[in-house]
């Protein structure tokens, strides 16, 4: 039967499986007719890890969903998105100029990308409108 993916969302990861919440519709023929009907499950892929990447670690399974609910994340995973922080706004209008100029080359220019980068390749036709969200914080040393 023809089967049709319409959604699907994380809903938590535990014990080296990630489990999705995920929406099909599945196209039933009855008495000579096609009838659609939803479904909604849970679809779950264990998973391992080799140092610094993943890999799918046997056969995935489908499971009734428990909650539509991600579970909360522990205060400790959480990340404050504050506008306060350890760098001066500034910096912050410096930070933002340049994303804004490398993002511009980045869609249009090698040239001009070649100044202000290193081994990063232009994507052509494709265009850069805007950054809708930035958000910026100190790591060790001068990372940020």
């Amino acid at each position: 039967n023809p089967t049709e993916l319409k959604y699907y969302q994380l809903i938590k990861v535990e014990h080296n499986v990630a489990i999705f919440r995920v929406g099909y519709q599945e196209t039933i023929k009855r008495d000579g007719k096609d009838q659609v009907q939803s479904f909604d499950t849970g679809f779950n892929i264990p998973y391992g890890t080799d140092k610094d990447k993943y890999y799918i670690a046997g056969l995935p399974w489908f499971s009734a969903i428990e909650s539509k609910q991600a579970n909360p994340a522990d205060d400790s995973e959480k990340l404050d998105l504050s506008l306060t922080g350890t760098i001066s706004n500034n910096e912050k209008k410096k930070l933002t100029k340049f994303l804004e100029v490398f993002f511009t080359n980045y869609t249009t220019n090698q040239d001009n990308l070649i100044l202000i980068s290193d081994n990063v390749s232009a994507v052509f036709h494709t265009e850069y409108q805007s950054i809708d969200f930035n958000y910026f914080k100190m790591g060790q040393g001068d990372t940020i």
